[in-house]
């Protein structure tokens, strides 16, 4: 939808059922843009506060990373997928 993978409705929906959904561990996001502040008033992280899962990713993310560290959930402000392979080898490990 234009830049982002969905409407901002279906990108809350997709981050809400990840982190809602038990088996999910990690929430690693494939890259960045300026989106993530439109989504946040739709997503409830409260979940992560008692099945805590690594959120990963950089940028734009970073949205997610501060609302996750006021809450006292630990995430990782590292390399998303899209450009991992043209990265050093230190960082694909």
């Amino acid at each position: 939808h234009f830049q982002q993978a969905g409407t901002d409705g279906e990108r809350a929906a997709d981050l809400q059922a990840a982190i809602d959904d038990p088996a999910v561990k990690a929430i690693w996001c494939a890259r960045g843009g300026y989106g993530t502040i439109r989504i946040m008033d739709r997503v409830d992280l409260s979940p992560l506060l008692h099945t805590p899962k690594w959120l990963i990713g950089f940028s734009d993310v970073t949205v997610l990373h501060s609302a996750l560290t006021n809450l006292g959930v630990a995430s990782l402000h590292g390399q998303m997928p899209f450009a991992i392979g043209a990265k050093s080898q230190a960082c694909r490990d």
